[in-house]
């Protein structure tokens, strides 16, 4: 008959019931990779989300924006006004995936700077609020970066509108913040109750 000692080593636990410091190390990745990742589905929604509201209360067609970015992108084209979405699919869901890449990629590098760097800081206003303005000035750049590449004569932040451009970054980059410091309350609440505490 195994002593306890055995058994505990044999259920993957010491004698305290804590985790073995890998496994812990395993949970606290998962955690963040989870959040981060999560983060970006929820900033890549938010926009895609805010752009349809935007064409639909300009009269334009649904889906004409990302039309318009993957014509943009895709053929170095620009489109009409009143150019019909529905005809340019295969670039309508290009741009998409392409832009859901983008934002999990992003959201990945953002959040592993909060979460994995940071795990146990304490969740703050000033926390949020600098995860925040990281998001929202990358966002920004990286909007300028895809004007930079289609070229100036496609003038897309004037056709979609430097306004909505960034107010739609400013509620990608709030929406992804509360998932971030959602994955960094786990991790600090986790650290705080020591290595056998509940994720």
């Amino acid at each position: 008959m195994r002593s306890p000692e055995g058994a505990a080593r044999g259920s993957g636990r010491g004698s305290s019931g804590e985790l073995p410091q890998d496994t812990q190390g395993e949970y606290d990745e998962y955690v963040w990779m989870r959040h981060a990742a999560l983060a970006g589905i929820t900033g890549a929604f938010i926009v895609a989300v805010f752009f349809l509201g935007v064409d639909l209360l300009s009269g334009r067609p649904p889906l004409w924006t990302p039309a318009l970015l993957g014509s943009a992108l895709f053929l170095d084209e620009s489109i009409a006004a009143d150019a019909d979405p529905t005809t340019m699919l295969p670039l309508v869901i290009g741009y998409t995936v392409l832009h859901g890449i983008v934002f999990f990629a992003f959201a990945i590098g953002v959040g592993s700077s909060r979460l994995a760097i940071k795990p146990a800081e304490p969740f703050t206003p000033w926390a949020a609020i600098r995860v925040a303005l990281l998001l929202f000035v990358g966002l920004e750049l990286m909007f300028l970066a895809l004007g930079w590449v289609v070229g100036s004569e496609i003038q897309l932040a004037p056709r979609l509108g430097f306004g909505w451009i960034a107010l739609a970054n400013v509620l990608a980059a709030i929406g992804m913040t509360g998932v971030i410091e959602w994955g960094a309350r786990q991790l600090a609440a986790r650290a705080r109750s020591g290595p056998g505490g509940a994720g």
